[in-house]
């Protein structure tokens, strides 16, 4: 709020567009250092999104890395996805299926699941519900405590 006083009283002769400007660039620091999601040219990240998640497993289990922070992931069915030890931090699971999903072994910080389908679904016990509640009904993004 200091900013906003300084700009708006110590400088009035700056037009309206100035202070908007201002007050943006002031932001950009913190605008900038949020993290979004990215469509990724990963093979096995386009399996998932391509619905082949069957394939994504066998291929996961063969040993195939596969990186998938901050990974879109909005509106995929992932019922089937083997998600022990999958690093899922600051994804946009977004109106995602996640239904009877065991996350209890997945890392799900800085992730955001709004509107995601989430019946029965087991998430890690690092999240607490209210943070859980928070992202699915205005997107935030799941810290862990």
């Amino acid at each position: 709020m200091t900013k906003l006083s300084t700009i708006m009283f110590c400088d009035t002769s700056l037009p309206l567009f100035r202070v908007a400007s201002a007050l943006l660039n002031s932001n950009h620091r913190t605008i900038n250092s949020m993290t979004t999601p990215t469509i990724k040219d990963d093979p096995l990240y386009q399996m998932l999104r391509e619905g082949h998640v069957e394939q994504f497993n066998q291929h996961r289990q063969s040993g195939t890395p596969c990186d998938l922070r901050r990974a879109d992931l909005r509106a995929l069915d992932l019922r089937k996805l083997e998600v022990k030890h999958l690093d899922l931090g600051d994804c946009y699971l977004r109106q995602a299926d996640l239904r009877g999903l065991d996350l209890s072994e997945t890392n799900l910080d800085g992730a955001s699941i709004s509107g995601a389908k989430i019946s029965g679904t087991l998430f890690p016990s690092q999240l607490s519900a209210e943070e859980i509640t928070l992202s699915l009904v205005h997107g935030t993004r799941m810290r862990y405590r």
